[in-house]
């Protein structure tokens, strides 16, 4: 008797604990489609901008090495029509890519903009884990873990002439009541064999800026770290600023003069 009451008292707590956690996976379920579903309406709302990107670039040997600033360059991006544009400042032509603009010149990579965000929130191609709550410096946030698999990313690593399309994981973080996107990491976990690269991870920092009448979330700041096979490391660090609408031209402040001047083309 006492054991049979000990066990329908034990399936009755195991039962209870097992309701609860299906609410909260649930709860955790309803959040990050709230969250999707934000950012999905985010990426789609972006309008056409330009920015101005000073971009270091930093190399060391191997990893107990202290990094070396290799080159400073800055330029300006369009992001038009879902697609990246560069160009060096004051030029009013882009190039489709930004290795088409610094061809053979270092480490480089495309998406900070908003193509790494519209590949996770506009396309099917990404599975989710999440959210959960995380500390953020002085406040909480609300992080959400993805996983994209090489065959679906359509991202790859190429280097010393050999390319691979290659597998992304990463993590967003969310600001709890807005939603806004406050921090996206984007890794390259296990490049594949075919080319040097052993690992990258970039991470980018959102603000609110402004364009023409409204307010966006878009990059503040980013940095790429790239670990090759032989154990030297590149180190990407990138600075945006000067948001401007963009339709077809560059819109320049011509109260403030603001925009960029011919004489810091290439280097900044």
């Amino acid at each position: 008797m006492r054991l049979a009451g000990n066990r329908r008292r034990s399936l009755t707590v195991a039962a209870f604990l097992g309701a609860a956690g299906c609410l909260s996976a649930a709860d955790d379920a309803a959040l990050a489609l709230r969250i999707r579903e934000h950012m999905r309406q985010y990426v789609q709302q972006l309008p056409d901008y330009t920015c101005r990107v000073t971009l270091e670039r930093f190399t060391r040997p191997q990893a107990r090495a202290a990094f070396e600033l290799r080159d400073r360059v800055r330029a300006e991006v369009a992001y038009t029509g879902g697609k990246e544009l560069y160009s060096w400042p004051g030029d009013e032509h882009f190039e489709s890519g930004i290795a088409d603009l610094l061809p053979g010149r270092g480490l480089l990579s495309e998406g900070s903009y908003a193509l790494h965000l519209r590949n996770l929130f506009l396309k099917d191609v990404a599975t989710f884990r999440g959210p959960r709550e995380e500390k953020c410096g002085a406040h909480t946030c609300l992080r959400l873990d993805f996983e994209i698999p090489a065959g679906r990313s359509g991202f790859s690593v190429s280097a010393g002439g050999g390319q691979a399309a290659a597998a992304l994981a990463g993590a967003a973080w969310f600001e709890p009541q807005t939603l806004e996107i406050e921090r996206l990491e984007v890794r390259v976990d296990d490049a594949p064999r075919s080319v040097r690269i052993a690992s990258t991870r970039e991470t980018t920092e959102y603000v609110r800026v402004r364009i023409g009448e409204g307010e966006f979330v878009l990059p503040g700041m980013s940095e790429l770290v790239l670990r090759d096979r032989d154990g030297g490391e590149l180190w990407n660090r990138a600075r945006f600023d000067r948001y401007h609408r963009y339709a077809g031209v560059i819109e320049r402040d011509v109260r403030t003069g603001d925009g960029c001047s011919g004489d810091e083309r290439g280097a900044a």
